[in-house]
């Protein structure tokens, strides 16, 4: 369209649509990881009426700036705001719910915990399953995310387990710097080499 792309974060750059974007909710412990939030997206008038609705229609949102989707897009760091202060109070998942129940768009921002031990659909799939590998290794169990893809003559799912830092020194420095195993293994030795 002629238009140099620039980064626009959760707000859509070619449409109009507000509230669109990541909202706080409880934290379900200390720090980063325990940051709770929620994506909601109206796409339309309606979906914004069903919104006021479910926070209670509160005063503010009867503001006429909000009336239009051009309106709630022009004032979107205001309406942010407003709508982060409702979100901030409640659960994820239960604000996901009610939202989903009544057909505005929404979903927790998934944490790598959610993704492996919560999420029915990848669990459905069997997305993660441990590596079986007889390798004995210090991380312990390693898991694996598997293509989501079968194929019936092509099997494309074995996976190895990753290799540990240093397990392919020799190799590596024997093609790239001629490097003799010895060589390497005293660089290992010297702390040189990890």
């Amino acid at each position: 369209n002629g238009r140099t792309a620039h980064p626009s974060g959760n707000r859509l750059p070619y449409d109009v649509a507000a509230p669109h974007n990541c909202y706080p909710c409880l934290p379900t412990g200390p720090g980063l990881a325990g940051e709770r939030w929620i994506a909601i997206a109206c796409m339309d008038d309606a979906q914004w009426h069903t919104l006021r609705k479910l926070m209670g229609n509160p005063a503010w949102a009867e503001d006429e700036r909000y009336n239009s989707a051009t309106g709630r897009t022009a004032n979107v760091g205001e309406l942010d705001k407003h709508v982060a202060q409702w979100t901030k109070g409640m659960v994820a998942e239960e604000i996901m719910a009610i939202c989903q129940a009544n057909e505005v768009p929404a979903g927790v921002v998934q944490s790598g915990v959610d993704l492996a031990e919560m999420d029915p659909q990848l669990a459905l799939d069997n997305f993660l399953a441990p590596v079986d590998d007889s390798e004995p290794q210090e991380a312990g169990t390693i898991y694996r995310d598997r293509l989501p893809l079968y194929f019936a003559k092509t099997p494309a799912d074995s996976y190895r387990r990753h290799r540990e830092v240093g397990q392919d020194n020799v190799d590596v420095l024997s093609d790239w710097l001629a490097m003799g195993a010895d060589e390497v293994r005293q660089g290992e030795e010297d702390g040189l080499l990890t």
